[in-house]
Order: structure tokens, then C-alpha cells, then sequence
């Protein structure tokens, strides 16, 4: 541990927090409108463990998944980036490898890169470039910790000329943490484990990465660099990096565009099509499109022509692949969409000389499609919820002209891997051959009314549709790729689902590689991951009837608020979900919001959702049911902060929102009674580009209402009434997130800034006195929280500088503005990073610290911290210790706290990266580390079985619990109790049988067993289920159900009428959406046993010799207790 004063002992403080109230939930992100990020009520977590867990799903970015054959063994492979790491799956979610949990948010790529005939995985974490050998996941390299802060921009490509790919990696130059490197090019000539450093980046911009651009602007075959600075573009030697040419003055943000290589003459070398569109000071003329030719003889970057596209002010810009030949005559356009006070206008330019040449007002680009006979490409636009398709010819007059409209449309597009390792300007349409006529097709998505996918034919007009895939009710696409033929002979459709899976399509839009209870590939990814600004996802628990029981309010990976009620909640029953709100976030539980009950406050996006989104405000009963809704301007911020705005006894609220036409920071008060507007704050330029992070509401001048305190270039306190500045100070920084705490038990909040770029300080109530400031410049983004020790209170949070440092840091008396620190690592403590890593521990990023008051019931308060390395740190904030550490295997979110089963003791409430929200509660005793189906009847009394004969009793064994006094067992089937009562208490034993049971042929039942001794009970322990049939003469089965494994068997049957059945025999290959007579993979269906419905395969092990074992099908928490899956990892955004 280290200290920033050593001959101070451990934080000598003189303040306490013991007269500040503070409820036992926790309604809003960061607990409270202080934002202390602390409560305090009983609790008796002295062992705390998982007790249940709820999957939230998941979600993956374009960038991170990729198809193919990994191993060599000619079938493709699935690679997708969640939670941190890097899985790779076959289709039917059979894991082949992963990596640990390192931070990773997007791939490269999955290419050759030595030239060794092996594939290999490039990926890229916040400051870490990733290489792993695509076969088994190994790490091959990983760039030196400290090279880069924060990476702003990666390309690959060959830059010396030895036909092996080179790595680009330039420094954000502008993000929270700064290295102080611009970049570094890497070969790997010589195998990864001697690099070679080729050169560094001469210099690194603000956004840079958007420009950074490999180009063979020369036509000699190697490419060249093309590096962006805040007035000019220069164009780099690929192999020693010295300067070949630069443009001149450009004006202002040129690092902000994007440039496209692209022959536009037929002569040797490249030449650069380029987008900005940025709306940061000084917006001058930075909505433009040009072109660039270099010449080594004059060495020149020089200007083709230049073209503004849209005001500064209330314009902007869209794109999508904008480089085409839409008319296939060999000849370059480019499509762009401008905003003006018209409106939006899709427009074509000649790319060779900038001449407009056509346009269509009030649509929007969405790519160009090869969906037109011969070389031709059709333009895709929307306008609303109509997508457009528009044949373009230079010889035509107009060269314009509608093809058709299809209502309630939109176009999906895909990464461009191949563009990607070059440029920014890396996604085009999506189009595939559905009907194998040599053309491809049109993929698109219905806007509204339930999500479907539908493919047309778009040689005819009205293009002809094909099929269609309806998703499931509030489930909605995400993310499509064409990828290689997968379980198809031919190439397919794949796509991300809102709800954390990834599902195959044959040609007829067929899912094929879903099982009963798993559409697809499960991806998890989805977490609150506490990160800095990421407090639109933080779970709100709270009593929303008044009584002991607190639910939960929690935005899933649908972008769904669901209201839990977790009462009756256990490993193997999560908790039910009351009801959901599509398409909302950010829920704050604000009490009196309904009458004397508490109300749901939220944000949500207008349904039917259109694009650009609009934006609401709700505030809901504890039924789900609107109390009120207003629009909102786009975007909202954070979330909706209560406070008493008015002299009514209704919570009123703080929203703040900005304009993607400008930079300028918005703040309006809105009355808890109608949503009505009481104010509109005038906007500020708070710098940075508008990055808020977050309000504190309290009364701030003794008038009886709340106020407002943010920071926006300047520490602010807006009038709760007016929404007047009252007055302001503090530094200048663009962004904190204010703690609003009398630190000094005189009555008098002061302000801690914490959660920004700068170092963390204090400033008085005035805001003109600076009372500290840490002497550490840590960047501490993640969100302290406040502990009171009885020598005084601390400050307990994170650093981006130091992502494993978790510091402490005393408020008040001599102790004020002293800190210690430690590294958390691994499930361990250290003193610093050095210790760490000397011990082999891989450190990760911390999350928001939250802090319970009484977590033990000792009357002691504890810090609770997850980390990205995969544990749950709790930290004895006044002692400086480590109390224990949970392994999670998957980066751990954001931690809360609340009752949510009623026993008077808060639980610790975290989502972790593999898509569950996990509940933590006392483990009394330890539970049985497995639970055995077992058969007496046939002698099976200490091994597993999965089918048994019987049809009223089914038994169990388990290992004996250290410290138990008895057991509890129960029966459940389909998440429901079979047992009455449920929870049988059967003495100090270790098997038990049931007989009496009401059970159903062909179904699976889950035996569970929990310890018990006074101190209280275990968390359940399942077994892994029992298929029962019921022995003797039986109605006709259904079709056989498919196996896994092997080539398919045909369906077994049975029929009672003639006591007669046949055993399945050797079939088909697998076919997941086929017919159940076609087997998936396996032996057949045992005789006359029941089989998946049709069009649906269950998953099952194989028995060998043409006999058929149990289907293994999931069964909620437990699956969540084992599997690996983990979630998008909360990057940081830029700093300043």
C-alpha cells in the first residue's frame, strides 16, 4: 500500500457521516442526488456469495465478430469479442477457446500476418494491441503496458514492401489517459517474438485515428501513411515513416476526417476521398467533402477540389460507403447526405472532379447495393420509415430516378474487414444471394410493430420478396454479417439479437443453429459496467409498495426496462419479472412520485422507433403503466436527477441534453407532477466536445428548494426555481461528477469533484476556495463513493491512470486531501504494480466504488469494487485492507445494494460480463459441491444418471457441507416447484428419494439441495437434470428429437396401441431447422421417446451405439453459475 504522506498514519480525520441519513436501496445511480454512492441499513453479508442470478443478455459490435474456419478443419468458426474477451465458438455454441478477461473491445482482424500459413486474431483493448494464434487462442504479442494510453487508431498493412502486414498503432492524443507516445509501426517479419520497430508516429492528433489512413498513394506496392493533424493531412513512408508531402491549411479538425483510398484516374497510385464533419470549436467549415492526389515530383498532397456539404451550425452530414460506381461504367462517384434549414438531401458528386451531379432532397444515404443486374449498383436511402432504392446513369436524363419504396423498411449494413485495416470508411449495405440467381439480394428490417427481417428480389420493381424472418416479441436485430458457409453449403446471413445471442439463417431465412432454449449462439456482453458516464444501466432497487420487499428496476440488452421481483428467487428460479417497458433506460425510483408510493422515472425512445431516434421522459406506476410522458430534444444525458424544484410535494427532476448540431450542454427542470417544462437553464459551451458527467441536486442557498451543481468549464450552481446560475468557481474542467457532503459536520456541504480528468479536490460551499487537491494526477473517471470511518470520512474510487489502483482518501481535519493507495489483482491486494505482476496477477480496470455502512453488521463500513480482471473486491475502507474477493471469471460491473426478499438484510445486487445480474446474500454454510441424479431402484446410488424410469419418484445424492445440520431438497420442473412444500428439510443426510411426486413423461427435472445449519442456509445446488419416462405401455411419442454429434439418426416412434416402437437409425447430416425426423448431429431418438418440435433440435450427448442420453437443456442461474460468456466492455471516451 502506498501513502501520499508516510509519517501520517492511516487517514487522521475528524469528521463522520453518522448524522447523514441514508436509505437502505438504492433508487438511482450512485445511490442518491448528493451522488454519494454510499448507503447504510442492516446487512449480515460476513460470506457473501451468489444466490441467484437473471440473464440481461448481450450484444456485440460490428467490429467484433468474424467467421471463419479457425483450425483448419474446413468448417467455420465463429470469433466475437464480449465482455472484454475473446471467444471463439463453433455455431451450434460449442466453445473452442477463449481468452481471460483483457479488456478487448474490437477486432482488427483475423489474418495471416506473419505469413506462416497460420491465421492469427489482431484485437484492441483500451491501451493493448492483442494477437492471438486464431487456432487455440494463445497469445502470440501484446504491445509493452505504458506505450499507449489510450489507442485512437489502428491500421494493417504492408509498409515495407515484404508482402507481410505491418501494425499502425497511433495514441488517442485527446482520450482521459495519455501516454505521451503519438504511435508506434510494428513488423513482424521476424515472428512475434522479436518485432521489429519499423518508426513512431512524428505526432498524434485529437481524433486522429479517424484519418489515419494506409494508401498506395504512389502505385509501387507498399502503402504509405497518411497522418492527420488539427490543420493539414501529411502522407507518411510506410517504411521509415519520414514525410513525403503535406496538404496545406485546411482549416481547423481536418485529423477529424475520414478519407477513403480510392483510383480515381487509371493512373499508378491512389488518391484519398475524405469527410469531415465535426461540430467542435471553432466549427468553421467543418462539414466538407474534398479529394487528394499525391505527386513525388513535385512532392505534393495536393487539393483535387473541395466541397462544403453543410452549415456549421444546425447541419449535418451522413454517410455510408460513399465511394462508388453506381452505374458500372468504370467511373468513381460519391454519395453523401447533408443537413441544412431544408432539410436532408442525398447527393452525387463526381469524385474526380467534385461536380454535383445529382440528388434526391429529404432522403438519407444508406449505401449502395449490388442488387441491380450487371455491374450496377442500386442507391438505398431513407426518409422516415421508407427505405428508397434509386438507379443512377451518367447517360440518363435526369441521371436519377426512383426504382421503388418499400414502407416500414430499413437497409442493413456490415463491416468491411478488407477497408477496415486501412481506413476509417469501413461498412457497406448488406446483400446476398438468397434464390441462387447470380444476384444478390436486399436484406432489410421492418421499423415497427415487432422486428421481422425480409429479403426481397430487387430486379423487379416492387422488388419481390423472398422471406421473411419475424423475431420474437420485443426482440430486435442488431448487428448482420454475410459470413462463409457455416451450416449451410453456401453463404449465409448472421446476425446479433438484443437479447445476447447470434443466430444463423439458411436461404429461406431459416434459423439454423438454435436449439428449444437457445436461439443461436449465446454472446452474453450485456453489463452495468459502472464505467465513467455509464449510468443509464446502473440497477435501481427499491420498495415501490411501501413494504420490506425491494424490486429491482433494470434495463436489459434490449434496450427493456424490467421491473424484478426476487422474493422467491433462487439459483434455479430467477426472479419474476413483473412486467417491461421496450425501448427505455436509465430508471431513478423516486418516492411520492405516484401519490404516497413511489414512481419509476425514465428515459425511452419514442416507439415506433425512427431514425434519428426521438427521445422521451416517463414517469411510470409501480405497475409499469405511464404516469406521464413529454418528448425530449435529443440526446438526453445520464439520467433524470429528483430534487423539489417547486413548492408541490411531488419529486421533481433535473434532465440535460445536447444538440448533435452543436457542442452546447442544455439543462431543463421538469415538474414531477406532468413532465410540464419549469425551466430551461440557458446553454453553455462546457468544452471537451459535451461530455457531462453527471449532477448533484441539493438546497444550496437555504431557500427551501433544490439546486443543481454540475461542472461544465467551471463548477455551476443553477437555481432549482429558475434555473438561473446562482454562482460559480471551482477550476475550469469541462467535466466532474459533483459529491455534494458536509465534510466538515458544520452543516455546510461542500463539493468533491471526482469522476474527471483532473485530479481529485474539494472546494468550499462558495465554490471560490480550493480546500484540497490530490497531489496525484490518477484521471480519476470512475465514480468514488463515501465511507464514514470512525476517525472520519473517506473517499474510496478508481483511476484510469492506474486501473487497478484503488485509492482512499481522507475529507476532513488533518487528514483532509491525504490518501493511501493499493493495487487489486487477481482476487489479491498489493502494494503497488510491481507487486502484481511479480506475484503473475493480471490486473484490470476498477469499476464505480459503492459503499454500504453497515455490510457485515459490525456498524463498519465496507467499499464493494468490480474489476475487469473478473473479481468483486470488498475493502475495508478505514483499515486500508482487502476483507475477501469473489471470482466471477468475467469482468465485474458496478455494485448495489438492496432487500429484495424482505429478511431486513441488504444483499449485494452486480451484473458481471457474461449477461447476468447476479444477487449476493450470506452464505451461512457452504452448499453440496454437486448433487447427483440418482436411480435406487436399479442400484445407482453415488453416480449420476440422466434418464430414469419412474413416474411418481425421483432421488438424489450430494457431498457432505462442512458445518451443516441438516438438508433441504426440492424438485423443480420448468423453473417450478414439483415438491409441496417446496423445500423439504431431510435431516443430516446425503441421499434422499421422493416419492409421490406429480411428474409428466419425457420431461427433465432438476433435483436441488441446499445446507442448512443455524446460522442460516446455503445457496442451491442443483444437479444437472433427470429425463423421467414412465415405465410400461405409453401414448405414441412424438417425432425423435435430434442428437448431437455424429451423423443424424432418423426419428425412433412409439405406439401404445400395438406396444410397439422402433429405435432410431443412422440419417441425415445435421440439420438444425430441418425436420425432426432429420437428426441433428448423433444418434437417433431412443425408441418411442419424445423429440424436439419440429423445426427445433434439442441438444444431447451422445450414448454411442445408436442409444440416446438425456437433452442437457439449460436451466437458467445454474447456466449462468458456469458459463464463460462475458460483456461489452465499458470503454473510456475522450478526455479532454
Amino acid at each position: 500500500m502506498r501513502r501520499s504522506t508516510p509519517a501520517l498514519a492511516l487517514l487522521i480525520l475528524a469528521g463522520s457521516l453518522a448524522s447523514r441519513s441514508a436509505r437502505a436501496d438504492w433508487p438511482m445511480p450512485r445511490h442518491d442526488p448528493q451522488r454519494t454512492g454510499a448507503a447504510s441499513a442492516q446487512a449480515n453479508l460476513a460470506s457473501p456469495a451468489p444466490f441467484w442470478s437473471t440473464y440481461l443478455g448481450g450484444a456485440v459490435g460490428s467490429t467484433g465478430l468474424i467467421a471463419t474456419d479457425i483450425d483448419g478443419d474446413t468448417q467455420t468458426d465463429i470469433v466475437y469479442v464480449t465482455g472484454g474477451q475473446i471467444v471463439a465458438k463453433t455455431a451450434l455454441d460449442v466453445v473452442i477457446w477463449k481468452t481471460p478477461p483483457l479488456g478487448i473491445g474490437s477486432l482488427l482482424g483475423i489474418v495471416d500476418v506473419d505469413v506462416d500459413g497460420k491465421l492469427d486474431v489482431v484485437a484492441s483493448a483500451q491501451a493493448n494491441v492483442y494477437i492471438f494464434k486464431a487456432q487455440d487462442g494463445s497469445l502470440e504479442w501484446v504491445e509493452p503496458d505504458g506505450e499507449m494510453g489510450a489507442i485512437g487508431g489502428l491500421r494493417l498493412a504492408d509498409l515495407n514492401g515484404d508482402s507481410k502486414l505491418d501494425l499502425v498503432i497511433e495514441e488517442c492524443a485527446c482520450c482521459g489517459v495519455n501516454s505521451g507516445h503519438p504511435g508506434f509501426v510494428y513488423s513482424f517479419a521476424s515472428g512475434f517474438a522479436a518485432p521489429t520497430l519499423l518508426w513512431q508516429l512524428p505526432s498524434a492528433a485529437c481524433g486522429g485515428g479517424r484519418s489515419l489512413t494506409t494508401v498506395d498513394a504512389d502505385g509501387n506496392g507498399p502503402k504509405e501513411v497518411l497522418l492527420g493533424s488539427f490543420n493539414s493531412l501529411t502522407l507518411l513512408n510506410g517504411a521509415t515513416g519520414a514525410a513525403l508531402a503535406s496538404t496545406p491549411s485546411l482549416g481547423t479538425w481536418i485529423e477529424a476526417s475520414v478519407c477513403r483510398p480510392v483510383n480515381l484516374d487509371a493512373n499508378p497510385g491512389d488518391e484519398l476521398v475524405c469527410i469531415l464533419n465535426s461540430s467542435d470549436l471553432p466549427a468553421t467549415n467543418q462539414r466538407r467533402l474534398f479529394a487528394l492526389r499525391y505527386t513525388a515530383s513535385p512532392a505534393q498532397l495536393a487539393v483535387l477540389w473541395d466541397v462544403t456539404l453543410a452549415p456549421d451550425a444546425g447541419g449535418e452530414v451522413s454517410f455510408l460507403d460513399p465511394v462508388q460506381d453506381l452505374d458500372g461504367d468504370g467511373t468513381w462517384e460519391v454519395v453523401v447526405s447533408s443537413k441544412d434549414s431544408n432539410g436532408w438531401r442525398t447527393r452525387i458528386f463526381n469524385a474526380l472532379t467534385g461536380v454535383e451531379l445529382a440528388s434526391a432532397p429529404g432522403e438519407i444515404s444508406a449505401g449502395a447495393a449490388p442488387i441491380a443486374p450487371g455491374n450496377k449498383k442500386l442507391l438505398l436511402t431513407t426518409a422516415g420509415t421508407k427505405l428508397s432504392a434509386w438507379a443512377y446513369s451518367s447517360t440518363s436524363n435526369p441521371p436519377l430516378a426512383k426504382r421503388w419504396t418499400l414502407s416500414d423498411r430499413a437497409a442493413v449494413s456490415e463491416p468491411d474487414w478488407v477497408a477496415l485495416r486501412d481506413c476509417s470508411i469501413a461498412s457497406h449495405a448488406l446483400a446476398l444471394d438468397m434464390n441462387a440467381n447470380g444476384v444478390a439480394d436486399l436484406l432489410t428490417l421492418k421499423v415497427s410493430g415487432g422486428a421481422a427481417l425480409q429479403s426481397y428480389d430487387a430486379l423487379n420493381s416492387p422488388p419481390t420478396p423472398l422471406s421473411v424472418f419475424t423475431f420474437p416479441v420485443d426482440v430486435d436485430p442488431l448487428v448482420g454479417w454475410v459470413i462463409p458457409p457455416t451450416t449451410r453449403p453456401y453463404p449465409q446471413l448472421a446476425f446479433a439479437r438484443n437479447d445476447g445471442y447470434v443466430t444463423v439463417y439458411d436461404d429461406k431465412l431459416k434459423a439454423t443453429n438454435g436449439t428449444s432454449d437457445r436461439p443461436g449462439i449465446r454472446i452474453g456482453g450485456y453489463y452495468a459496467a459502472g464505467g465513467w458516464r455509464d449510468l443509464q444501466r446502473t440497477p435501481a432497487v427499491a420498495s415501490l409498495d411501501g413494504g420490506a420487499v425491494q424490486s429491482i428496476v433494470v434495463r436489459d440488452s434490449r434496450g427493456a426496462l424490467l421491473r424484478l421481483d426476487a422474493q422467491g428467487a433462487s439459483k434455479m428460479i430467477p426472479p419474476v419479472r413483473a412486467w417491461q417497458k421496450t425501448h427505455a433506460f436509465a430508471p431513478v425510483i423516486a418516492a411520492g412520485l405516484d401519490g404516497a408510493n413511489a414512481g419509476i422515472a425514465a428515459i425511452g425512445i419514442k416507439e415506433p422507433v425512427t431514425v434519428p431516434a426521438d427521445y422521451v421522459l416517463y414517469a411510470l406506476h409501480a405497475n409499469g403503466n405511464v404516469i406521464w410522458s413529454v418528448p425530449i430534444e435529443r440526446t438526453p444525458f445520464n439520467e433524470m436527477v429528483p430534487g423539489k424544484l417547486n413548492g408541490d410535494a411531488v419529486p421533481d427532476f433535473a434532465i440535460q441534453w445536447g444538440d448533435p448540431s452543436d457542442t452546447k450542454l442544455r439543462t431543463r427542470g421538469i415538474s414531477g407532477v406532468d413532465g410540464s417544462t419549469l425551466w430551461d437553464s440557458p446553454a453553455v459551451e462546457p468544452g471537451s466536445g459535451r461530455q457531462p458527467a453527471g449532477m448533484a441536486i441539493k438546497d444550496w442557498n437555504g431557500d427551501g428548494i433544490d439546486d443543481i451543481v454540475d461542472q461544465a468549464a467551471g463548477t455551476r450552481v443553477l437555481s432549482g426555481a429558475t434555473g438561473t446560475q446562482l454562482m460559480a468557481g471551482g477550476p475550469g474542467d469541462s467535466y466532474f461528477l459533483p459529491i455534494l457532503f458536509d465534510a466538515n459536520s458544520d452543516s455546510v456541504d461542500e463539493v468533491i469533484l471526482q469522476g474527471g480528468y483532473s485530479p481529485t479536490r474539494m472546494i468550499s460551499h462558495d465554490l471560490a476556495t480550493t480546500l484540497w487537491a490530490s497531489s496525484d494526477d490518477d484521471r480519476p473517471y470512475p465514480y468514488g463513493a463515501i465511507a464514514s470511518c470512525q476517525t472520519g470520512p473517506v473517499l474510496a474510487e478508481g483511476s484510469w491512470q492506474h486501473p487497478a489502483r484503488f485509492k482512499l482518501t481522507g475529507l476532513s481535519g488533518a487528514g483532509a486531501g491525504v490518501f493511501t493507495t493499493m493495487v487489486l489483482a487477481g482476487g489479491a491486494l498489493f502494494a503497488d504494480e510491481a507487486a502484481a505482476a511479480a506475484a503473475g496477477k493480471r490486473t484490470g480496470q476498477l469499476t464505480a466504488a459503492a459503499v454500504h455502512g453497515n455490510l457485515k453488521g459490525t456498524n463498519a463500513p465496507f467499499a464493494v469494487v468490480g474489476s475487469t480482471d473478473g473479481w468483486l473486491y470488498i475493502v475495508d475502507p478505514c483499515a486500508g485492507t482487502l476483507d475477501r474477493a469473489i471470482d466471477f471469471g468475467a469482468a465485474v460491473g458496478e455494485a448495489v445494494f438492496g432487500d429484495t426478499d424482505g429478511d431486513g438484510n441488504d444483499e449485494i445486487l452486480v451484473t458481471a460480463a457474461d449477461g447476468f445480474l447476479y444477487d449476493l446474500k450470506n452464505e451461512a454454510v457452504p452448499g453440496p459441491s454437486f448433487v447427483y441424479d440418482t436411480d435406487p431402484d436399479q442400484g445407482i446410488n453415488n453416480a449420476d444418471v440422466d434418464t430414469i424410469a419412474t413416474d411418481n419418484k425421483l432421488s438424489g445424492a450430494w457431498n457432505a457441507s462442512a458445518g451443516a445440520t441438516s438438508y433441504e431438497v426440492a424438485v423443480l420442473h420448468n423453473g417450478a416447484f414439483v415438491t409441496a412444500p417446496a423445500w423439504q428439510d431431510v435431516g443430516n443426510v446425503q441421499s434422499v428419494s421422493l416419492p409421490g411426486l406429480a411428474l409428466q413423461n419425457n420431461e427433465q427435472y432438476f433435483f436441488v439441495v441446499r445446507a442448512k445449519n443455524a446460522n442460516g442456509l446455503s445457496p442451491d445446488m442443483p444437479s444437472d437434470g433427470v429425463v423421467v419416462h414412465f415405465p410400461g405401455p405409453q401414448d405414441a411419442g412424438d417425432d425423435g428429437g435430434a442428437g448431437s454429434g455424429g451423423a443424424a439418426g432418423a426419428a425412433g416412434s412409439g405406439d401404445a396401441a400395438t406396444d410397439t416402437s422402433s429405435a432410431g437409425a443412422g440419417g441425415k447430416d445435421a440439420q438444425a431447422d430441418g425436420p425432426s425426423s432429420d437428426g441433428a448431429g448423433g444418434a437417433g431418438a431412443a425408441a418411442g421417446s419424445a423429440g424436439a418440435a419440429p423445426g427445433q433440435a434439442e441438444s444431447s450427448d451422445s450414448g454411442g451405439c445408436g442409444c440416446r442420453t438425456a437433452p442437457q437443456r439449460s436451466s437458467f442461474a445454474w447456466i449462468a453459475a458456469i458459463m464463460g460468456a462475458l460483456a461489452v466492455a465499458a470503454r473510456r471516451r475522450r478526455g479532454r
